[in-house]
């Protein structure tokens, strides 16, 4: 497991655990793409990705609506967007199409989830850790 760099730090321990896990296995995608297993490792490790992304958008939901958080219907699109945009691809795995695969996969995904969290996440931290949750 790597460290989670400080620009995607939101401070509540739970989250920050959680956006390790989920660029951990996007990192596992790129790996698996540079030794040529992409075919034979994508299709469980996007499972596994949306698996986890619906644990931890529910756990980011809750923990803003817990806070008021306002934006909290458009956040929750945006994770809405992310899920449908996974289970496209796995359904697209699943039909043999190739154009999933590779580093437009790993790049679109590592793209997706450096903005929401250096961007929208970091726009519910300031109430998040006005309730006292950290």
């Amino acid at each position: 497991m790597g460290k989670l760099a400080a620009e995607y730090l939101v401070h509540v321990k739970v989250l920050d655990e959680q956006h390790q896990r989920l660029f951990d296995i996007i990192e596992e995608l790129r790996e698996a793409n540079a030794t040529g297993k992409t075919r034979e490792v994508a299709a469980k490790l996007l499972g596994d990705l949306c698996d986890y992304a619906h644990v931890h958008f529910k756990e980011e939901e809750d923990l803003m609506k817990k806070a008021g958080y306002a934006a909290l219907s458009a956040h929750r699109v945006a994770h809405r967007d992310f899920i449908s945009r996974v289970e496209k691809m796995i359904a697209d795995l699943g039909r043999g199409h190739d154009a999933t695969l590779g580093m437009d996969l790993s790049a679109f995904l590592t793209e997706w989830l450096q903005k929401h969290v250096r961007i929208a996440d970091q726009q519910y931290v300031e109430i998040l850790h006005s309730r006292g949750i950290k």
